[in-house]
């Protein structure tokens, strides 16, 4: 299995954490250099992808989250150039250790992949994880229908095959959207399948995060006016449709360890 580490050239503090952590499979990891909003090279990439992430879309996209969107995308072409039929990416700051990765490759090569993203934990700390919900499959796997799609954040650690890898790919060429947004992924063509499973974790304190620490600054009520009522009285039904399918229907929450 082909396993993308994605992280800044100057966080050489993490990667060192990392191969602490991972001493067997570190060696192994192909690192892709995540773009840096600190740098130049940003000028390059806006652009690239300004005009169709930061002006059109009704929710801009930060420096941080298009530097992230397009440091997964790079890890995404190399990877559908490669003869591997899946890969794993990974952010520099996931919690868990090898025999982590061993149980990861167990359980793909029982449930192999056809057009699939399984997110492999990295909810910890999110305020809307207690609502994800899914169809379990097995012990620790379930299957995410889309009315559970919005909590299901964060691209730190996951799988993906190669046709689910070329939908992405061809969808962020187009148009620019957070490396995050599963839920939209979720409706491109035929549709993506995803699971969930929970193996690694994300840490909780977010001091050392660029991103969430970005997201932070832009403040609480912007973001409720960013996203829109409609938006947020949606999420609120869902999740009503998901209590209801947990109490009498065959749905179960996926608890977040």
């Amino acid at each position: 299995m082909k396993i993308y580490m994605i992280s800044l050239e100057r966080d050489y503090i993490r990667r060192n954490e990392l191969k602490c952590r991972f001493p067997i499979n570190y060696p192994l990891f192909s690192w892709i250099k995540a773009v840096d909003a600190t740098q130049e090279m940003i000028k390059e990439f806006d652009s690239k992808f300004g005009c169709n992430s930061k002006y059109r879309n009704k929710k801009p996209l930060t420096f941080g989250e298009m530097c992230c969107a397009v440091s997964h995308l790079l890890a995404l072409e190399d990877f559908v150039k490669s003869n591997s039929n899946y890969c794993c990416i990974i952010e520099d700051d996931i919690i868990g250790s090898d025999k982590d990765f061993k149980i990861v490759l167990n359980m793909v090569e029982k449930i192999p992949l056809s057009s699939s993203v399984w997110i492999l934990g990295g909810q910890q700390g999110m305020k809307n994880a207690r609502h994800l919900s899914g169809y379990r499959l097995a012990s620790n796997l379930w299957k995410i229908p889309k009315e559970s799609m919005p909590f299901l954040t964060r691209a730190c650690c996951y799988i993906i095959d190669r046709e689910a890898a070329k939908k992405i790919i061809e969808s962020q060429r187009s148009f620019l959207r957070r490396s995050d947004i599963w839920e939209y992924y979720s409706t491109l063509g035929s549709g993506i399948d995803f699971f969930y499973s929970n193996i690694f974790e994300h840490p909780t304190n977010l001091q050392s995060s660029h991103l969430e620490q970005e997201r932070v600054s832009i403040g609480f009520i912007n973001n409720i006016l960013i996203d829109g009522l409609g938006n947020i009285t949606m999420r609120y039904l869902k999740k009503a449709l998901l209590t209801y399918k947990v109490i009498f229907g065959n749905l179960s929450r996926v608890k977040i360890k």
